[in-house]
């Protein structure tokens, strides 16, 4: 799996889609934005909102005008949710392909305390030379990738 910056598009209806760091990115501002939501009550706001407006224009022969006041509401919610999203996509499609490269340009993987070992079934690729018992072993006639364990692991290091 490679890191990758990636990127994130938001269309005209608020739907979104992206790749890499940058729709991780995104995704954790509408969760926090999500969370904020219901932790302010959001919708009920809303719905209070809505019932002022019925209340502010009442009666039958007044319908059209107070549902065309309650449709401008609700197209500037949406049109504000969606101006949000194009906001985060802006700011993380920047900051995802710098961190990426950043991370990239700088990171280390240290294997000290790692150790390759072998079970009876892995072979290093080594033989013994028949022609002369008491040689040291011939190297392998090409690279041998070897599982590697050990109780340090691996670890990334950034510098």
């Amino acid at each position: 799996m490679a890191l990758v910056g990636g990127k994130v598009t938001v269309n005209d209806a608020g739907n979104f889609g992206g790749t890499g760091l940058a729709l991780v990115m995104f995704l954790a501002f509408k969760k926090q934005d999500d969370e904020k939501a219901i932790e302010e009550g959001r919708a009920a706001k809303f719905e209070e909102q809505l019932a002022a407006l019925a209340k502010l224009f009442p009666g039958e022969d007044r319908r059209a005008v107070r549902q065309k006041r309650i449709d401008s509401l609700k197209q500037g919610t949406v049109d504000a949710v969606i101006r949000t999203r194009k906001g985060w996509a802006d700011q993380v499609n920047v900051l995802a392909p710098s961190i990426v490269a950043y991370v990239q340009a700088n990171a280390e993987i240290s294997l000290s305390g790692v150790v390759a070992t072998l079970d009876a079934a892995t072979s290093a690729g080594r033989v013994p030379d028949p022609a002369d018992p008491g040689a040291p072993l011939l190297p392998p006639a090409a690279p041998v990738a070897l599982p590697v364990t050990g109780e340090a692991g691996a670890v990334l290091r950034v510098a």
